[in-house]
């Protein structure tokens, strides 16, 4: 049901130029159909069988290449910043 409603894509590339903010941008862009303007994103990865959020050193963000290091072989899930209507 989520992947028919579009909240699940199977393939996203990100570029390694992209900062934070356009990526974030970039991904708004490909879920505008079913995320209001007005959530926040937040990036989550796999460990054992909870998500978490990404541990960068303080001042980095998650730019689009340090996503391809981070989440290199690993599944990026998005948790939006409130509930969304499914």
């Amino acid at each position: 049901m989520l992947y028919q409603k579009g909240y699940i894509l199977s393939a996203f590339e990100f570029l390694k130029e992209w900062n934070y903010s356009t990526t974030t941008c970039k991904l708004h862009e490909a879920f505008k159909d079913c995320l209001p303007s007005d959530v926040r994103l937040e990036f989550m990865m796999p460990c054992g069988n909870k998500l978490v959020s990404p541990k960068v050193c303080e001042g980095q963000e998650l730019s689009g290449a340090l996503i391809h290091k981070v989440f290199k072989s690993k599944t990026l899930y998005l948790r939006p910043s409130k509930e969304i209507e499914v």
